[in-house]
């Protein structure tokens, strides 16, 4: 009875950390659609960033308000990539006369592996990741409310190790532009490029010793 009372509670308990972390695989150049998520409870919030935005269209319509974004270090159950958590959250402000579609963030380039999910009721539709480097978060009935509306928790978990504050945008046919904290590669990415030429190179010295020795 005991050991079967342990193995319901050990199967629970699987079954929880299977419903929370249902996270879905995107990789650049293309769109998914996300899954709902919850972030990890013990979470360490290494950065945060809160940055206002405002636009007025053409045709009128004045749209602002904030995008926070957070940058968290999960457990491994929660982020099995190993490496940092990325949240977004809109808020559409009170004098706000448009709805929003879009929420765009630069910085996630081919170098990271990466996934996506939600957590909360106003969810995107579909998430993008362009060739550009820019992940968009798109929504579509429905969309993030005007004025006073908020989206949910937008969620990307990576294989990056560090975080800078990059371009953002809101947009709802026109972009207003914004910051917000994205995935960074230190140095911009020539050490890595300087370890591969080094690889090559000695793949190349390899193969002419076997050469000469053979």
């Amino acid at each position: 009875m005991k050991r079967t009372k342990l193995f319901l509670l050990a199967f629970s308990a699987a079954s929880l950390i299977a419903t929370q972390v249902q996270a879905t695989p995107i990789v650049i150049g293309t769109t998914v659609v996300p899954n709902a998520s919850v972030l990890d409870g013990s979470a360490t919030l290494l950065n945060s960033l809160s940055a206002n935005y405002s636009v007025t269209p053409i045709n009128g319509g004045t749209y602002q308000g904030t995008l926070n974004s957070y940058v968290y270090q999960e457990s491994a159950v929660f982020n099995p990539l190993g490496g940092l958590t990325f949240v977004y959250q809109v808020f559409n402000g009170p004098n706000s006369a448009s709805i929003i579609e879009h929420v765009t963030v630069n910085g996630y380039n081919s170098l990271f592996v990466a996934d996506t999910s939600f957590s909360g009721l106003i969810a995107p539709t579909t998430v993008n990741w362009s060739f550009g480097n820019v992940m968009s978060f798109n929504f579509a009935t429905p969309f993030i409310p005007g004025p006073n509306g908020n989206s949910g928790l937008l969620i990307v978990r990576t294989t990056a190790h560090s975080a800078l504050a990059n371009t953002a945008g809101v947009i709802d046919g026109t972009a207003a532009g914004t910051f917000a904290l994205a995935p960074s590669v230190p140095d911009g990415g020539s050490t890595l490029a300087l370890m591969g030429g080094v690889v090559l190179a000695l793949g190349a010295m390899r193969r002419k010793l076997v050469g000469i020795l053979s």
